[in-house]
């Protein structure tokens, strides 16, 4: 895996405040870097219905991590 592609990789995970190993950030790239993979989550992403969630999202007691 490039550098470039493993750098953005850890750019995007530390930006939404997580961590990852060196494993873990080689498969964000090697997701990421496949443009039918990412162009999938964006459609699938765009097509998500969360008003339902945003309602009950004061009741969640799941804790976030």
């Amino acid at each position: 895996m490039p550098q470039g592609w493993l750098d953005r990789a850890r750019r995007l995970i530390e930006g939404a405040g997580s961590r990852r190993d060196d494993p873990g950030l080689a498969f964000y790239a090697r997701l990421i870097s496949d443009l039918c993979h990412v162009d999938g989550t964006l459609r699938m992403m765009s097509k998500l219905d969360i008003d339902g969630l945003l309602q009950r999202l004061e009741s969640v007691t799941a804790p976030a991590t």
